[in-house]
């Protein structure tokens, strides 16, 4: 049976937003966030926390009570891909730790989408998949991480994990049948973080939903059906 074990890489060293990762947003560190929602999908075995060997990233390493792997800062696809034979993984579910938004349910369809099909990778993630931004969920098998770290040779694939992937592999694409590829839901920069404390003030605890997540972008003026 295969082990599926979602990676969730974040770090410190942010240049439009130093720190992002133990920003608090309602009272919690983001990263925490970013955790537990991942925590909620239907079909992991585990979540690991993958960040850098550099010191200014181990708060991030201590905010988290399962399994954390450190490795190169710059080379993080080598990063990954050393988490994920780290934690012995059949099937990767990738995440990033500037998405204190990200609904486990859609990320739960993507994974059941890469289950129930023959394709090697399934993500939801650009504009043309129509999910707000701060959704994202990339699933693969670990065999083709494998081969993204053993192939990738630009500073660009190595520090984007699965930008050598969707340029060399077939891409089965979950999209949302309403257009809400506006909704900036990450958190990049000062504006993002604001934002997303705002969507937070009119969620309900521990609903980790995209039911959940748009009703309060709705209610604090972010969308408009």
């Amino acid at each position: 049976m295969s082990k599926v074990v979602a990676l969730v890489q974040s770090r410190m060293g942010s240049k439009r937003l130093p720190g992002k990762a133990m920003s608090l947003i309602a009272g919690r560190p983001m990263i925490q966030h970013v955790l537990d929602r991942a925590s909620s999908i239907v079909g992991i075995d585990e979540v690991c926390l993958v960040t850098s060997v550099n010191v200014q990233d181990t708060p991030i390493a201590h905010a988290w009570n399962g399994r954390v792997y450190r490795g190169s800062e710059w080379d993080v696809l080598g990063r990954m891909d050393e988490a994920a034979r780290w934690a012995e993984a059949d099937v990767i579910v990738r995440l990033t730790g500037d998405c204190p938004l990200l609904a486990s349910d859609i990320s739960s369809l993507v994974l059941q989408t890469f289950l129930d099909s023959s394709s090697s990778y399934v993500s939801n993630v650009g504009r043309q998949a129509k999910w707000p931004d701060g959704f994202d969920t990339e699933v693969m098998s670990v065999e083709v991480l494998h081969a993204a770290a053993a192939h990738a040779m630009s500073r660009h694939d190595r520090e984007h994990v699965t930008a050598w992937v969707r340029s060399n592999h077939e891409i089965e694409e979950v999209q949302s049948e309403h257009d809400y590829g506006h909704l900036k839901l990450s958190v990049d920069r000062p504006e993002d973080l604001a934002r997303a404390r705002k969507v937070y003030g009119y969620m309900p605890a521990d609903d980790h939903s995209a039911a959940s997540v748009l009703s309060a972008a709705r209610k604090c003026g972010l969308l408009h059906d």
